[in-house]
């Protein structure tokens, strides 16, 4: 969720609000190379969408070795279930989490450390 936030520029709570259909991964071809692509669409309620229309952002998958938020929802979606419209990042037993939830749990994880 932090990934995705920090490469996509949505805030937590908007975050929050994502359903899994709103993440994709695709492999586009430009000039004869093949690269994986995470799409992810930010919805027009998002601040950072000042033309409130609706865009989808393109991450480009990062080489071995490296932080890729491509891999990390690539997994995620693997392991967790749900068709497009569930929650991307659901509370535990399901449904939508508080829009406080990634900030208290940052600052629940940085307070361990």
């Amino acid at each position: 969720m932090i990934l995705l936030a920090y490469f996509c520029y949505p805030r937590g709570s908007e975050v929050v609000r994502m359903q899994r259909g709103d993440v994709q991964i695709e492999t586009m071809t430009e000039n004869g190379v093949q690269r994986r692509v995470l799409h992810v669409y930010v919805n027009p309620l998002c601040k950072n969408d000042k033309e409130r229309k609706g865009h989808k952002r393109l991450v480009q998958e990062r080489a071995a070795g490296q932080r890729c938020v491509l891999r990390t929802m690539e997994a995620y979606l693997a392991a967790t279930t749900g068709d497009a419209t569930a929650p991307l990042f659901p509370k535990e037993g399901g449904g939508k989490m508080s829009a406080d939830t990634p900030r208290g749990q940052l600052r629940h994880w940085l307070q361990q450390s």
